[in-house]
């Protein structure tokens, strides 16, 4: 059994609750054999908000994974170590500190080991080393084994699929994401409602700039419309401003009773590389990211008392979308936008 070395935790931090997790298909993407080089080691969707969020909740983060490529000869201790840096670096940029990785590098067909899951050593280790209460812990792995050696060393596990995005399977870390506000896709309702009920018809990704006026000025009809229509709509706030740091978006949202999720571009492509002016701006896509409908938030001059175009625009798509089938949605898009829609904001001409 291997213990990557880790940087140690400051002193003083007492937590007796871990989040345990399996590497391959859980972390990084499974591509069906073992992961010899750096370079084929891909993060999953999801997993980062996930971690940040059980960090947050004040749990430890302990990957444990076998590794039994080491035992056939395919890759060596020196290929996992260059895996497992690069590996800690990508979760170091997000902010997420992992406190212990433990591997085994034994394969049956090699030399037996008391360490390979499904055994519980790597597992009763890590709970002893940190002084952990297994009751309050957790483990999300993607095969059986991983859930059995949890279970040997009196963790509580949670079976997932392979490659999964852990935002959009409710599990026990749901109400973590829930609570820090960095829950991206919720498509819980899809899996809860009954069919024919079907929640999230469509995703409003409101961009905002927090350092525009007139960001402030909609505010109160933005949380109106999120609360009309919170049965139907998923809403995202994606915040325009590159320089704005998470926390103080987070701080928005909840100063504004925000209740949408927090969105922000990997690639670093904001409003200005698709031609939007640095406003509030609207974007509604449909469940097949097609877009439905995009405009300002704020439009000039201010509308008088009453609805403004876009808050009759959502009205409308919801409303038929309730009442009729997809084919109605078609018959309305072409009245409301002429632009061929790819789930992400259109240059304008």
């Amino acid at each position: 059994m291997i213990e990557h070395p880790v940087p140690p935790l400051a002193e003083g931090i007492d937590r007796d609750a871990a989040l345990f997790l399996d590497r391959d298909g859980v972390i990084n993407h499974d591509p069906g054999d073992y992961i010899h080089r750096p370079e084929d080691w891909n993060l999953l969707e999801g997993i980062v908000e996930v971690m940040q969020a059980a960090q947050h909740k004040g749990y430890r983060l302990i990957i444990i994974t076998n590794q039994g490529g080491i035992g056939l000869g395919l890759y060596t201790l020196e290929d996992l170590h260059r895996i497992h840096t690069k590996m800690l670096n990508a979760l170091a940029s997000q902010g997420i500190h992992i406190d212990a990785v433990y591997a085994c590098p034994h394969h049956p067909r090699s030399e037996p080991c008391l360490c390979r899951k499904p055994e519980p050593l790597m597992v009763q280790k890590a709970l002893h080393r940190f002084r952990l209460n297994p009751v309050k812990c957790l483990m999300i792995g993607d095969r059986d084994r991983d859930i059995e050696a949890a279970a040997g060393a009196g963790v509580p596990g949670f079976l997932i699929p392979c490659n999964a995005d852990l935002r959009q399977i409710q599990g026990p870390w749901t109400q973590w994401l829930r609570s820090t506000l960095i829950l991206i896709f919720v498509t819980l309702g899809l899996h809860c409602a009954p069919l024919g009920v079907m929640a999230q018809k469509f995703t409003a990704q409101v961009y905002l700039d927090p350092a525009c006026a007139q960001t402030h000025t909609v505010v109160d009809r933005l949380r109106d419309q999120q609360e009309l229509w919170g049965d139907q709509v998923h809403w995202v706030a994606v915040f325009s401003d590159p320089l704005l740091p998470e926390k103080d978006c987070l701080k928005y949202l909840m100063d504004h009773n925000l209740a949408m999720a927090l969105r922000r571009d990997p690639r670093r492509q904001y409003l200005s590389i698709y031609g939007i002016p640095q406003q509030p701006w609207l974007l509604v896509t449909n469940n097949r990211s097609i877009t439905v409908y995009q405009g300002p938030l704020l439009e000039k001059p201010l509308a008088a008392p009453g609805k403004t175009v876009w808050e009759n625009q959502l009205r409308k798509l919801v409303e038929s979308h309730i009442q009729s089938n997809e084919n109605s949605i078609q018959g309305l898009k072409s009245k409301v936008s002429k632009m061929k829609g790819s789930g992400c904001p259109v240059k304008l001409p």
